[in-house]
């Protein structure tokens, strides 16, 4: 019965092992923008985070968790693995807020299986395993924090707590702007309402407005990406369904083989398994409620901010976006646990093993980036070796490989850190195109020109003439 003491049994001290599919990540050292953030800042460098806290306009403004990566840098060396093992602890303390979270919600199973199934969620991997995923895994931490200090019927200054996360939650990323609204839409609706929740929603929109007020500030303006803007954000709300829909049934990446598609279906059947149970359970179970009220709000609430830049696959393709809204999903799925009754333990068993073979098929991609960033760094190694300067540039797909970050723009950077001493200019046909420059090889005044062409499976260097017209983009 929700409320009656748990028996926890194994989970207590098993959960962790949820993010076993996550471990090969720390093998997959930068990829993407991680590039250039080892290069701003690593080798005892501050300007970049003494320009973040004050920037002359800009995209975006997250002081602290630039902040929080130089403090990274520093304290592990910049070496990636240790990097990456911070990254994966940070996660697991996500994934243990989350099931606190059910708990406090009325979840009367062990609040460890929920923590186990917000761990092995595969529709967020970019959250773990990319290092510049850490302003959404810091967003994540503080929005949850903010929700466990609402729930808390004991908890003494709480109204100031709650001040301090919504202030710092949006200077970790803006979708931290969405933990007021979400309490506001809990207490309109009874989660969470008792004495003094009156003040500590209004000291939760108090941080909201100073960080929007710092913004403002910093920015002199409200600043943003070029090119979005209110009519483009409602033209994308038609993907909102499909989204939601992927990412509740098939969380699953499906380039790496057909048997992912296997995996895929068996990600469909338990999403179905707890969505029917939660919708069924909720008329007559108010803990089946809550949870999956809560869920939802958390769904909806920090999924529509991203509704500007949404692509239609973000469960394995930016799957950051789903960094948050992830948290409200397993929510669902513990209401659909919380109605199953007797059939608990098999439901649980089969969202359980689906989404550790999810995670482990997602996993496929960014090892092979990795593998692949590396062929690239050998090759432009092998024929940099003489006396510079030299120029390479690449031809292919170096963005992103099956979903995953690869090298993309930042190829300067990668050769920078990797072949440092060498006088290397850099360029290709991905960067040319992002920038709307001619798709062509660069034109030398000395030094040797290197032609690559890069091919993905399996990852190969190929080298090209520089007379070849196709490279040449004639």
């Amino acid at each position: 019965m929700p409320g009656s003491a748990p028996a926890r049994g194994p989970w207590r001290r098993l959960w962790p092992a949820a993010g076993l599919p996550l471990l090969p990540a720390l093998g997959i050292g930068f990829l993407g923008d991680d590039l250039a953030a080892r290069v701003l800042l690593g080798h005892g460098r501050w300007d970049f985070v003494l320009e973040s806290l004050a920037p002359r306009g800009g995209e975006f403004y997250r002081p602290l968790g630039v902040l929080w990566l130089k403090l990274e840098m520093l304290l592990t060396g910049g070496h990636p693995l240790p990097l990456h093992a911070l990254h994966l602890t940070v996660f697991a303390v996500a994934a243990w807020q989350t099931g606190r979270l059910a708990r406090r919600l009325g979840f009367s199973g062990p609040w460890e299986a929920v923590a186990a199934l917000a761990l092995c969620y595969p529709g967020r991997l970019e959250t773990a395993v990319w290092l510049l995923g850490v302003f959404d895994l810091l967003a994540l931490v503080l929005v949850q924090a903010g929700m466990l200090v609402f729930l808390d019927p004991g908890r003494r200054r709480a109204a100031g707590a709650l001040a301090v996360l919504a202030f710092l939650a949006p200077a970790a990323k803006e979708v931290g702007y969405g933990l007021a609204p979400v309490l506001t839409l809990w207490w309109l609706a009874g989660v969470g309402r008792r004495a003094g929740s009156g003040r500590r929603l209004g000291a939760a929109w108090g941080g909201a407005a100073a960080a929007v007020g710092l913004r403002l500030v910093a920015f002199g303006g409200v600043g943003g990406y070029q090119g979005t803007s209110l009519s483009a954000a409602l033209g994308r709300l038609p993907r909102v369904p499909g989204v939601l829909l992927e990412a509740f049934l098939h969380p699953v990446n499906p380039l790496p083989g057909p048997w992912s598609r296997a995996v895929g279906i068996a990600c469909a059947l338990a999403g179905a398994a707890f969505l029917v149970l939660a919708v069924a359970g909720a008329a007559r179970l108010p803990a089946v409620r809550r949870l999956a009220g809560v869920g939802a709000s958390v769904v909806l609430l920090f999924l529509l901010p991203a509704v500007a830049y949404l692509p239609t696959d973000p469960t394995w393709y930016h799957s950051r976006y789903l960094a948050l809204p992830a948290a409200g999903i397993v929510l669902v799925a513990a209401a659909g646990l919380e109605a199953a009754g007797r059939w608990r333990r098999p439901v649980l068993g089969l969202v359980l093993a689906s989404w550790l073979l999810a995670t482990a098929v997602n996993m496929v991609p960014w090892v092979r980036a990795a593998r692949a960033r590396e062929v690239i760094v050998a090759s432009v190694e092998r024929v940099t070796r003489g006396p510079g300067p030299h120029t390479v540039w690449i031809d292919g797909p170096i963005g992103h490989l099956d979903g995953a970050h690869l090298v993309g723009g930042f190829l300067p950077f990668l050769l920078e850190e990797e072949l440092p001493g060498r006088e290397i200019r850099s360029d290709s046909r991905f960067l040319q195109r992002l920038e709307g420059r001619p798709q062509s090889p660069p034109e030398t005044s000395g030094g040797t020109l290197h032609l690559f062409r890069f091919v993905p499976d399996p990852p190969a260097m190929e080298e090209i003439p520089p007379t070849d017209a196709h490279v040449r983009g004639e």
